[in-house]
């Protein structure tokens, strides 16, 4: 299984390409449901599952600028910052490829995504540690490659 990518951006044209594998992925389906109450008092819980998927990812080791075919944090205009933004930005859609040698993808948006708060350094300091993010699929699909 390759690394994976997101491309994002107007028409998805930047790409992020991730330097492997991501740490530990998440996939859940939303959950949802009610609690009705009968007059008598009875309570009966009634649960159902939502259409929209979400999955939890964590990217390690993204280098400072572009090194080879992955992607650096601080690469202007493209780098993961940038798409770490668009993708914050309420509405933004991206396409998610868990192997991106292959050509399936989720159309995700983000969910509570603050950039600022899923940024830190590996140990030494040289390269990045994303995450978590929150990824939903906007057409309802389960990520079933995990």
């Amino acid at each position: 299984m390759a690394a994976p990518k997101i491309e994002w951006g107007p028409g998805f044209v930047n790409t992020w390409l991730f330097p492997g594998k991501v740490d530990n992925p998440l996939p859940r389906p939303e959950l949802n449901g009610i609690t009705t109450e009968s007059e008598a008092g009875n309570r009966d819980w009634t649960e159902w599952r939502a259409d929209d998927h979400e999955i939890e990812i964590i990217v390690r080791m993204v280098p400072r600028l572009n090194n080879g075919s992955v992607t650096g944090y601080s690469t202007p205009n493209v780098g993961v910052y940038h798409a770490l933004a668009w993708l914050a930005k309420g509405g933004n859609q991206a396409r998610y490829y868990p192997d991106s040698a292959l050509g399936s993808f989720h159309l995700v948006e983000a969910i509570g995504l603050v950039p600022k708060d899923v940024v830190s350094r590996e140990p030494g300091g040289a390269r990045y540690r994303i995450g978590p993010i929150r990824l939903r699929d906007v057409n309802g699909t389960a990520f079933s490659e995990y």
